[in-house]
């Protein structure tokens, strides 16, 4: 009898364990995404305080990230966004660390705030788990970068990071007078089915732009 029940409650037990760890996926395995999945608008701003300077330059990027796929059974699932500065010596950026549905971002005066129309108005922030990587070594290949990640699931609450579209924002980046500023940005999104019972991803894609932006 004991064997019997053990034996049932594996049979039982096994589906609902490769259902929740997505080895059997109940939705679609992969998906046509569109020809143009990803907009990627970047705006540049330089700072009043440049012109009263005569070491430094200050200048402010905007980032907005659309999600423009045509498959409408899929929503954005992971996002990662790594910008480099070769030139930068310091800089700030919103949003910061942490998983708010949305931040506000204030209007700061002078060199180091922002002082930019840019930074002006709210933010659109990923959902789900949500962290930031800096690194401001200038010697660094690629000179100072900073990387935002966001993934669509928390514990057990899986929700789509966004559904339209996210922005960042990097300000105060302090650059010697009259180099103009330098920047990469590499952007992956990732898409994800969302079911009753589990999340998972189904496709990405890629997007990458220099200065200057067009």
């Amino acid at each position: 009898m004991i064997l019997v029940l053990t034996i049932a409650a594996v049979v039982v037990v096994s589906p609902i364990v490769a259902i929740t760890t997505d080895l059997i996926r109940l939705g679609p395995t992969q998906v046509d995404l569109g020809p143009h999945p990803i907009l990627l608008a970047a705006e540049v701003e330089r700072g009043s305080a440049s012109d009263n300077n005569p070491e430094y330059d200050w200048y402010a990027i905007r980032l907005s990230i659309q999600n423009n796929t045509t498959a409408r059974e899929v929503h954005p699932y992971s996002l990662e966004v790594l910008v480099r500065l070769p030139n930068a010596l310091v800089f700030n950026w919103a949003p910061a660390n942490g998983h708010p549905f949305y931040q506000t971002v204030t209007r700061e005066d002078g060199p180091r705030g922002f002082g930019f129309a840019l930074g002006a108005d709210e933010l659109r922030v990923p959902a789900g788990d949500f962290r930031t990587s800096s690194n401001f070594n200038i010697s660094s290949p690629g000179g100072m970068s900073i990387q935002w990640v966001a993934i669509g699931e928390e514990g057990l609450n899986r929700v789509p990071i966004f559904e339209n579209a996210v922005d960042f924002v990097l300000y105060g980046i302090q650059v010697p007078e009259g180099t103009g500023l330098e920047a990469q940005i590499v952007v992956t999104l990732t898409w994800g089915y969302y079911g009753p019972l589990q999340a998972y991803p189904v496709g990405s894609q890629t997007v990458s732009v220099s200065t200057p932006f067009t």
